[in-house]
């Protein structure tokens, strides 16, 4: 019989929020590929390239924010399951509300103040790290789960990537906001670059982190 039903629902919802995030991740890098493509035939006057690349990046950047919606829905489902059998849980729930304040007013900033592009990318930056302790949070609770169910291959690999996840999401984020702080004289291809590092670390981080709620789910069953 399962101990914990609840953090057995709570987690496969979560599990499935985590794959339609790193879908919506995998957008994000089509919809920049399109961006330096755009960029690319505008300066070679090349009106096909600009307008077919234009609506490549629109459509696939209105698909990642749609998947980031959709996800965010069920791992919220998720996170409320698994706080009912685990406490650790708990904490998550409040944050993710103060992430959903952040976006909203981050997206109102946005309409209201177009060029404002400090702030708009420091709340961009504050929604990565909430969702970075998020992460960590849910870690630190299936790894709670195993010490419980006595599950010493879940529980050590709760350790070993808690630290890999919290370098690799402060490496991202720091990727996503160093861009600010560079002077205007740098080559586009620089801030280009520094953006891709940023998805590809992104992209890793949910990697290792659905290998992890993978072997939850098994040990949950």
């Amino acid at each position: 019989m399962n101990k914990f039903p609840n953090a057995a629902k709570g987690i496969k919802n979560i599990f499935t929020a985590q794959v339609l995030s790193l879908i919506a991740v995998l957008a994000s890098g089509v919809a920049l590929i399109l961006g330096i493509v755009m960029v690319g035939g505008a300066q070679a006057g090349s009106k096909v390239a600009v307008g077919a690349s234009g609506i490549g990046m629109m459509v696939f950047g209105m698909g990642a924010s749609v998947l980031m919606i959709i996800a965010l829905i069920i791992n919220i489902v998720g996170v409320v399951q698994a706080a009912k059998d685990e406490e650790s849980f708990n904490m998550i729930i409040k944050l993710t509300i103060f992430n959903i304040i952040v976006v909203v007013a981050a997206a109102i900033i946005m309409v209201a103040f177009p060029d404002t592009k400090f702030l708009t990318s420091l709340s961009s930056s504050i929604s990565r790290l909430v969702s970075l302790i998020c992460s960590i949070l849910i870690i630190v609770g299936i790894g709670n789960l195993a010490i419980k169910l006595k599950n010493n291959e879940v529980a050590e690999r709760c350790n070993s990537l808690l630290k890999i996840i919290l370098w690799m999401g402060i490496l991202a984020i720091a990727c996503g906001f160093i861009g600010l702080f560079m002077p205007s004289t740098f080559a586009a291809a620089i801030v280009i670059l520094i953006l891709v590092a940023s998805l590809v670390l992104s992209f890793v981080q949910y990697i290792l982190f659905l290998s992890l709620l993978s072997k939850a789910k098994k040990m949950l069953q």
